[in-house]
Formats: structure tokens, C-alpha cells, sequence
């Protein structure tokens, strides 16, 4: 798989930063292969879900979504993308996801929906 730059949060680098080897750049993103930053990706999830951070949760809920996207796993990012809107992620480009999601899935109403939403909030299709 292509590497890939999930933004760095704080409970990940409290886990990894001294134990798993990965690149940190200077603006804060990782590298990671696709299957390496779900597995941090859940971590990360079970830590903030003790803490109930609900902006960040959905933010994680939101780039595993993508992952899984990249990973061609569209049922799990469905339920990603689902997930971080559900935690209050009221964003364009979690809609546009979620669209593109839905229409791998042959969802097509659905789809659709979630373009125009993704269009109401400003997101350029």
C-alpha cells in the first residue's frame, strides 16, 4: 500500500512515540502503511472513547474511514464516516466520504444524499 499521512493526536504519541517505529515529519503528520494506521487508528479510538472526546473521536472515526477506503474495505468506512457524522463531525469532506463509500457499495440514494449534503457544507464535488 501507498503510505499514508494521518495527523498525529495525543493519546498516539503517548503510546507509540518511544515504542513503534514511524516517521514524524515537522508538521505533525505520519507515515504510516494502511494496515499499520488502523491499528494506531484503533488504539487511538480506545483511548479518547475512555475519555469521551467526542471532536476527537470523530476526527479518528473519520481517517480510519478513510483508510479503510484506501484499503478498499468500504462497509467498514461506511460505518466510519457514519460514525464520525453521528459524533457531531458536520463537515464536507466526511460527507463527500461518505458518498463515495455508499456508491462502492452500489448505495446509489444514499450516495447521493451525502454528495448534496457534502455540497450544502461548501465541499466542491
Amino acid at each position: 500500500y501507498d503510505l499514508l499521512a494521518v495527523s498525529i493526536i495525543d493519546p498516539l504519541i503517548e503510546l507509540y512515540s518511544k515504542n513503534k517505529p514511524f516517521h514524524i515529519r515537522k508538521d505533525d503528520t505520519i507515515y504510516l502503511t494502511g494496515r499499520e494506521a488502523v491499528i494506531h487508528l484503533d488504539e487511538a479510538l480506545r483511548v479518547l472513547e475512555s475519555r469521551e472526546e467526542k471532536k476527537r473521536l470523530a476526527s479518528i472515526y473519520h481517517n480510519r474511514g478513510v483508510v479503510f477506503t484506501l484499503l478498499q474495505d468500504f462497509n467498514k468506512a461506511l460505518h466510519d464516516f457514519e460514525k464520525s457524522i453521528e459524533l457531531g463531525l458536520n463537515e464536507g469532506v466526511v460527507y463527500l466520504n461518505l458518498g463515495s463509500a455508499y456508491l462502492h457499495c452500489s448505495i446509489y440514494d444514499k450516495a447521493e444524499e451525502s454528495f448534496i449534503t457534502a455540497m450544502e457544507l461548501g465541499e466542491p464535488l
